[in-house]
């Protein structure tokens, strides 16, 4: 359906998306912990964090396998 150039675009467009929010996430989890404090706010940040890390690990070994 799409052409390799197209591919290549979504997939490094992709993986910098990733990168971006996984610095979002971090920088969101130091300012809850100032202005919050440990908290509520600070374990579902913390959450956030862990399953988009899980998931990155779970993708690039389903993608590692497959090739």
């Amino acid at each position: 359906m799409f052409d390799e150039r197209q591919k290549y675009i979504s997939t490094n467009a992709k993986a910098m998306s990733w990168n971006i929010t996984t610095v979002v996430i971090l920088i969101a989890c130091a300012l809850v912990i100032i202005f919050e404090g440990i908290s509520l706010s600070f374990f579902i940040m913390t959450g956030i964090y862990v399953v988009h890390s899980m998931t990155f690990i779970f993708t690039s070994t389903y993608v590692a396998n497959r090739n």
